[in-house]
């Protein structure tokens, strides 16, 4: 399958054992940093952005609508649900403001 969006850096998990990759199509994979072999697939809504909790254990997946959607990483189950809130932007791992 064809990725249709790329984010300027993988999302890692904080443990750096995951590494996650959103799509247009609605594709969310999740692969593991050492080997790159496939962990999961999330069946998402088109996501535009991905987060990891600072624990790891929940992924956050965002698109168009102001949904964002709760994931398990280590089984792919969604956990939670519900209505974006802006708080004025995000960073990457090295500092850098996004939208």
């Amino acid at each position: 399958m064809t990725r249709t969006s790329r984010p300027p850096w993988p999302p890692c998990s904080p443990d750096g054992s995951l590494l996650s990759s959103a799509s247009l199509d609605g594709s969310v994979r999740l692969f593991s940093a050492a080997t790159g072999e496939p962990k999961a697939a999330l069946a998402a809504p088109p996501a535009h952005c991905l987060a990891y909790s600072p624990t790891g254990h929940v992924l956050a997946t965002g698109g168009e609508g102001g949904m964002v959607q709760l994931w398990d990483p280590t089984t792919g189950v969604q956990v939670g649900h519900g209505p974006a809130i802006k708080a004025g932007g995000c960073s990457d791992r090295r500092g850098k403001r996004g939208a």
